[in-house]
């Protein structure tokens, strides 16, 4: 058997060594994920801290609240139904507009407020949320997963703003709209103890919203069914 001459072996044995890293720099690195969070995906829970999976993607799975949106219905019929609701979208219950507002510390203190009313009247009845964006939400997480409302605050030019509330989901269960009620008419008495709490001690100037309307509060609770007893 005729022997290759050693500088021809090794001239050789380096060719074929490119040969293999050649290739292996060309072999298709894994496809990247393309699958996209929904709003109510990317959002925690101030609660626990923890991402939720509000809502679907998937057509026919709805997440923990698909019956509220699109994941629990089919969506053709959805954009039919005039009645249908979205998560970005919902029905106003009514709007306070402030003569100057200090986002960050109302927004903290209805976060608070919001948390606090997690177990009432129940353990676990209420979820509360603050997404990316600011929005306060408070998911009526038991006994049936029907609705929930939204509080918005948006500043305006001029240290003016407003506080508008929101009802979310196509068809809310009556016990839904009772327990709703008593959750807003508890949200406009914080909003009125930030207003005119500790007159004496608080300037004005100070205070972390100042009504453009003295009666704003009282006009906003006028939009709610009467105060029940809970």
């Amino acid at each position: 058997m005729m022997m290759m001459p050693p500088t021809v072996c090794m001239i050789t044995c380096a060719l074929l060594s490119c040969s293999v890293n050649f290739a292996a720099a060309f072999v298709p690195a894994p496809a990247a994920s393309t699958h996209t969070m929904t709003r109510h995906q990317e959002a925690s829970s101030p609660a626990t801290g923890t991402a939720l999976n509000l809502a679907s993607d998937n057509e026919g799975s709805g997440g923990l609240f698909g019956g509220l949106f699109a994941g629990g219905q089919n969506k053709n019929a959805a954009a039919a139904d005039p009645n249908w609701d979205d998560p970005n979208r919902g029905i106003v219950l009514f709007e306070i507009p402030l003569e100057k507002m200090k986002v960050g510390g109302i927004r903290i203190a209805l976060s608070l407020h919001c948390i606090g009313q997690q177990n009432t009247p129940n353990k676990g009845t209420w979820l509360a949320r603050q997404c990316d964006d600011g929005v306060i939400e408070m998911w009526f997480n038991n006994p049936d997963q029907s609705g929930m409302f939204s509080i918005t605050l948006t500043e305006l030019t001029g240290g003016k703003g407003t506080i508008a509330v929101e009802r979310h989901g196509p068809r809310p269960s009556l016990v839904y709209q009772l327990q709703e009620s008593l959750q807003l008419h508890k949200v406009l008495d914080e909003l009125e103890t930030l207003a005119f709490g500790n007159e004496e001690e608080v300037e004005e100037e100070n205070r972390l919203l100042v009504l453009a309307e003295s009666d704003g509060i009282e006009s906003a609770r006028g939009k709610l069914p009467a105060r029940q007893e809970e």
